[in-house]
């Protein structure tokens, strides 16, 4: 088994959803999780042996997630256009033009999300590489939401399970999904997050 353990450090989420940036996205999509573990990687120059994890954490089965709510449950807050200054233009502060941004945030009634895989082969391998990777990343979404992600021993409940008759559609990663995130920002020069994800249902575990 292998867990991922992902703590708002301020108990709020700012992050948008992939095709409404006025709509928050609860819980983190294992997708976005893994560009962040990406993005730490990358910036930290972590070596083979993370690059290793990685390559193997992407051909893993969607993962079980721990995040309460399982939905948001409409407990977000309103959100209103701001218009700031565009970051690339090379006018002086203020005389830099302004674009419209929305920064959709979230309260959940627990700051914790966990990322089960119980089906990992050689995860003890793994280990040592992730926790490595997992403690340089900062935040998860939006950079005014700071984080904290581990290896984890002790996990809860999953409150959503991969399931394909879900109607909580999650964006997940597959083989071949590191190499796909560096291509794009040598592309792009710049991180592009929600690329070519693919999605997978879920559904709020049965009682017992």
């Amino acid at each position: 088994m292998l867990a991922l353990e992902l703590e708002y450090l301020m108990g709020r989420v700012l992050a948008a959803t992939h095709n409404d940036r006025t709509a928050v996205e609860w819980p983190p999509h294992p997708a976005r999780l893994f560009s962040a573990l990406v993005a730490a990687y990358e910036e930290c120059d972590l070596g083979n042996s993370a690059r290793a994890a990685l390559e193997w954490l992407e051909t893993l089965p969607e993962p079980r997630i721990y995040a309460k709510p399982s939905e948001h449950e409409g407990l977000v807050r309103d959100t209103h256009g701001v218009f700031v200054p565009v970051n690339d233009s090379p006018s002086i502060p203020e005389n830099r033009p302004r674009q419209i941004r929305w920064f959709p945030a979230f309260t959940p009634q627990d700051s914790h999300v966990w990322f089960i895989w119980n089906d990992a082969p050689e995860a003890e391998r793994h280990t040592g590489a992730l926790q490595r990777i997992a403690e340089n990343v900062t935040y998860v979404g939006h950079s005014m939401s700071p984080v904290r992600v581990r290896v984890s021993d002790a996990v809860p409940e999953p409150t959503l399970i991969p399931d394909g008759t879900g109607n909580v559609m999650l964006r997940t990663t597959g083989k071949g999904r590191l190499r796909h995130l560096e291509e794009t920002y040598r592309l792009a020069g710049e991180k592009r997050h929600n690329t070519a994800s693919p999605w997978t249902g879920n559904a709020l575990p049965t009682c017992r």
